[in-house]
């Protein structure tokens, strides 16, 4: 459920930057909604679209580690926190799960 309300946001967060010039806001609201859709378009949607597939999700995980961390050059601060946040969520990775690797078609 968690997950459904911060795409909720982040979808309101485009929308919001998308139609700017129809409200008024000040200089902090605009660098933290613009972030906000930077972080969204670089580094989450791929992973966002990619979340139904199983065979693929081990190894998606570690790509999205992968961007998080090279989103160090645009956000340092946030590409830490994120960092930290999504470490916590990798708890399923174990040796078992490297059997879905048969079933990824972007291992060769």
């Amino acid at each position: 459920m968690h997950h459904a309300r911060w795409m909720s946001k982040a979808i309101y967060c485009l929308k919001i930057f998308i139609v700017r010039q129809e409200f008024k806001i000040n200089k902090r609201e605009y660098d933290s909604v613009r972030d906000i859709c930077i972080f969204i378009v670089r580094c989450y949607v791929k992973a966002w679209f990619n979340a139904p597939n199983a065979c693929v999700a081990p190894r998606q995980d570690l790509q999205f580690l992968r961007d998080l961390y090279a989103y160090k050059t645009i956000d340092e601060k946030l590409s830490e926190v994120t960092q930290k946040k999504f470490i916590n969520h990798l708890w399923y990775l174990f040796p078992e799960s490297v059997g879905f690797a048969f079933f990824d078609s972007d291992i060769f």
